[in-house]
């Protein structure tokens, strides 16, 4: 019998350890498929979900610039009509030989009628008209005034005729921000200018991130300079002296970004202090850019925060499913040896069922009658050992 059980459990431990290699072997290359395509499919839904945010933060700094152009620009029309249809009554005036007296009085009367009637953003109609300064509000020019050194004189005598619209400048007295729109008349020498207020395009700025489609507007000249902020303080600020590679900075450089570069990147990305933006800039007027500006560091974080709840949650599943799976493999290990084990010991005492049925037949066809008791006994030990292995005498199959 120690024959027997070290014959058959050898063959039950080889059989157990390639059932268990090739188990381990099954349960990685499940799992490893399993990670894989949750890591896949994570990292896609990652991507997608980025994408569409990143887009949609584009989009909405994109209507929040083109609102605040809109807004600019329909002010600044507004505004350079006034000058229009004044040049042209001017023009109207000088072609009939109008005095300086009656141009004195109409563009006092005609500063009066738009301040009364359309608008207080402006302090008045100026002008120089055929060699003599006039002030559409009364203001005395100094005995040494030479209007035609001054900023707005040049530029308009440079348009040749059409609406030109100079940088802002500060006021000295009231140190508030004015824009100077100005046109020349057709003797070639006459110029006539507006001083308009900025208080209503930084208003404009203000209401852009009032309404949440932005976290900051700024409208800044090629030049660097803050014509509107939604930070008010920033207003008149040179950012071309800042510091390279800051924020300030940064959006200078956008502001010399010409249509062209706009038209094929009007969007971009960049970091400060830890920070995340997305910037949108839009053209406007001849040298200004409204950029706006989306600080993006929250949302980002939120969908970094998505994506690694993500993972720890599909971690957790496939630890749970590869528990489950290497659970029921090592059940299945177990009931597929002790059915090898059974079956080894089948056959095992069916063979030896057969070796003493041989000998109990040898036996039995001898002369010598003293050994045929012996054979008797073996034929009955094979009929029980035959009856453990639960086979069949004949085929050597299971019985049924």
């Amino acid at each position: 019998m120690l024959y027997y059980s070290a014959y058959w459990r050898g063959e039950v431990m080889d059989n157990s350890k390639r059932n268990s290699s090739k188990g381990v072997v099954d349960s990685a290359l499940v799992g490893g498929l399993i990670i894989a395509f949750f890591v896949v499919t994570v990292l896609m839904y990652y991507n997608m979900l980025f994408a569409e945010k990143k887009d949609s933060i584009i989009k909405e700094g994109e209507i929040s610039a083109q609102n605040a152009v809109a807004s600019v620009e329909s002010y600044i029309h507004y505004n350079s009509s006034f000058v229009s249809f004044t040049s042209y009554a001017l023009e109207n005036m000088l072609t009939e030989g109008c005095t300086h007296d009656d141009i004195q009085s109409f563009l006092e009367a005609q500063s009066t009628g738009i301040i009364n009637s359309y608008t207080n953003n402006f302090t008045g109609v100026d002008g120089y008209i055929r060699g003599q300064f006039h002030s559409g509000n009364g203001w005395e020019a100094p005995a040494d005034f030479d209007a035609t050194t001054r900023p707005w004189y040049k530029n308009a005598i440079d348009g040749h005729g059409m609406i030109t619209i100079l940088e802002p400048y500060q006021d000295i007295q009231s140190g508030k921000y004015n824009l100077a729109i100005g046109k020349g008349l057709n003797d070639g020498e006459s110029v006539i200018s507006i001083d308009v207020s900025l208080d209503n395009i930084q208003k404009i700025t203000e209401q852009a991130a009032a309404d949440k489609k932005t976290d900051m507007l700024a409208i800044i000249n090629e030049a660097g300079m803050v014509i509107a902020h939604t930070d008010a303080s920033q207003v008149g600020r040179d950012y071309s002296k800042e510091q390279p590679g800051s924020f300030d900075y940064t959006l200078y450089t956008v502001a010399r970004y010409n249509s062209q570069k706009l038209r094929e990147h009007n969007h971009f990305e960049f970091k400060d202090g830890g920070r995340n933006y997305i910037v949108y800039a839009q053209p406007l007027l001849d040298n200004w850019k409204c950029i706006s500006i989306a600080d993006v560091t929250s949302i980002y974080n939120s969908i970094r925060t998505i994506l690694i709840a993500t993972i720890v949650m599909i971690g957790v599943i496939v630890f749970i499913v590869w528990f489950i799976m290497n659970t029921a493999g090592k059940r299945g290990v177990l009931a597929e040896n002790a059915m090898a084990e059974n079956e080894a010991k089948e056959e095992f005492l069916f063979e030896k069922s057969e070796e003493l049925r041989k000998a109990a037949r040898q036996i039995s066809h001898t002369k010598d009658e003293s050994v045929k008791p012996v054979g008797d006994h073996l034929e009955k030990i094979a009929a029980q050992l035959l009856e453990k292995s639960g086979r069949d005498a004949d085929t050597g199959g299971a019985e049924e």
